[in-house]
């Protein structure tokens, strides 16, 4: 799962070049793949710990977490550190527009997101524009399908 991280950051930095950006311009969170609706359900102060890479704190491969570089530490796989962190950029970055999957998706990770980011849209005041899309739309084993948007065009421009 460490090599798997390593290797989604790298892959998220190489597209980001694509689009001219340099890696400045990206952030990581480093919170839990496979367990970021865990962190989310979490309660208390007992961190959600991935059971694959046995951590229970933010972290990065290629460049640091969000956390630690505005920090200088980690975060703890919790609730209240993933909001705060997510609240916090949406405060310092103060962004037009976010998108952000939509809690139809059907893989858990991407629905956690989406309550992260609502939460933290909430909770920092923010005005601009929240669009939400989804990538699994189904059972895994019948996705792709139907090819194409998986949503209308007309639900893809709406405000949530």
């Amino acid at each position: 799962m460490l090599e798997l991280g390593r290797f989604r950051q790298a892959e998220g930095l190489a597209a980001m070049a694509v689009l001219g950006l340099q890696p400045t311009n990206v952030t990581f969170l480093g919170y839990p793949d496979r367990g970021l609706n865990r962190v989310y359900r979490s309660e208390g102060k007992t961190p959600y710990k991935q059971k694959m890479t046995q951590k229970t704190e933010t972290y990065g491969l290629h460049q640091p977490d969000y956390h630690f570089l505005a920090y200088g530490k980690p975060a703890a796989y919790r609730k209240a550190s993933c909001l705060a962190d997510v609240t916090e950029i949406i405060q310092r970055v103060k962004p037009d527009q976010i998108y952000v999957t939509n809690d139809a998706d059907t893989h858990s990770d991407h629905q956690a997101a989406f309550w992260f980011v609502r939460d933290a849209v909430k909770a920092s005041g923010y005005h601009g524009e929240f669009y939400t899309y989804v990538i699994h739309a189904g059972p895994f084993r019948a996705w792709p399908l139907p090819l194409g948007a998986t949503l209308p065009r007309s639900n893809l421009n709406r405000r949530h």
